[in-house]
């Protein structure tokens, strides 16, 4: 392994321990990337009122409705979802909190996540990033025009 002072504190973990660690940080980081694509487009394509060379353009409601609910985007889709369509829960929101909170720490220090955070801990945001992706996908408004509807033979 590479020593520096950012790994060093790696050197005295257990190797196989470490493997199933960083297994499970790349699901987290993998999973929020997920819910973020599944929250942020079905909220905002709500409030869509056209696009153009600019960009999409999106009605003035999206800020008063969505984005005054947080300062992150991402929580403040979740939030209105939550509200408006029922399709997750306050607990839910909890959780893409506690999963962003979990995907900053592994994106800008992973070597002290690898180190200091317990792996039944990490285990329990996976699990619970899984369920939160089934419920957003059997639950929320769809906007992907692209799902084939035809019937296989």
């Amino acid at each position: 392994m590479v020593g520096n002072r950012h790994t060093k504190p790696l050197n005295s973990e257990n190797p196989h321990e470490l493997r199933l660690k960083l297994l499970a940080t790349s699901i987290i980081l993998s999973s929020y990337e997920i819910i973020k694509s599944m929250v942020l487009p079905r909220t905002k394509f709500e409030f869509l009122i056209g696009f153009g060379y600019g960009g999409d353009k999106y009605s003035d409601d999206y800020e008063k409705d969505v984005l005054v609910r947080h300062n992150n985007p991402l929580i403040a889709s979740a939030k209105y979802l939550a509200e408006h369509y029922e399709a997750i829960t306050s607990d839910d929101v909890d959780q893409i909190i506690t999963m962003r909170d979990m995907r900053n720490k592994i994106a800008h220090d992973l070597p002290t996540v690898l180190v200091n955070e317990e792996f039944s801990e990490l285990i329990e945001i996976v699990k619970k990033a899984r369920d939160l992706v089934f419920k957003l996908d059997h639950s929320c408004p769809r906007t992907d025009l692209n799902r084939s509807n035809s019937i296989s033979t």
